[in-house]
């Protein structure tokens, strides 16, 4: 009975998944190129080592694209700060105008939203509450997928766990975005230190032949 029980225990451990990364992109603009990306609106650049947006007009975005419409579960990490808006936002899963979006906003906002974006239109999924932090502040995000699993960090605390049962999106790119807040009328959005990380989970099992010629 032991052996059967300790057989069992080692079973487990043999066929439990792992779960790796490899890479898929990684930009710290110190080259001064920022070559992985592909803007569609603002006015983008390389300043001092960081990829920067200037965005100016209340009803108009501020983006740049990378990856493809393949990429499907990974983790997406960098830096990033404002120097207009209040507002934080970056996409993931992007295909065309649709997607996942997570906007922080700075200052007295102190809140996050987590977005859908499907055929063109973005809904709010959640909303979380942050310590605050002021405009300017370079800030550490992750955001990681895995099938309709979201989980997005922001500066250390976790924000958002979402499990989207609702027709999911489970593939498409990253976007950088600069959106430029109702008061100031414009937006300088900087980014630093990209890196996407595909999750690939494989599973180690041992020959069930084998497994069973021990009882």
């Amino acid at each position: 009975m032991l052996l059967r029980s300790l057989l069992a225990i080692s079973l487990l451990v043999l066929v439990s998944p792992i779960v790796s990364a490899t890479l898929l992109l990684s930009e710290n603009f110190d080259d001064g190129v920022a070559d992985a990306f592909t803007p569609a609106s603002g006015h983008w650049s390389v300043v001092d080592g960081a990829y920067r947006c200037y965005k100016k007009g209340a009803a108009t975005w501020g983006l740049s694209f990378a990856g493809n419409q393949g990429w499907s579960d990974y983790v997406f990490s960098g830096r990033m700060a404002t120097g207009g808006g209040v507002n934080h936002v970056l996409r993931v899963r992007c295909q065309g105008d649709d997607g996942y979006e997570v906007t922080v906003r700075s200052d007295d906002w102190y809140d996050a939203y987590l977005y859908k974006w499907t055929d063109g239109v973005r809904h709010q999924l959640g909303w979380a509450y942050h310590s605050g932090f002021p405009t300017g502040t370079w800030c550490d995000f992750e955001f990681t997928l895995s099938g309709n699993q979201l989980v997005f960090v922001w500066n250390g605390y976790t924000l958002f766990q979402w499990i989207d049962d609702d027709e999911p999106i489970l593939s498409g790119g990253i976007a950088l975005a600069a959106v430029p807040g109702g008061v100031t009328g414009w937006q300088e959005a900087f980014f630093d230190d990209i890196v996407v990380e595909a999750l690939t989970t494989a599973t180690e099992a041992s020959s069930w032949s084998a497994v069973k010629a021990l009882y």
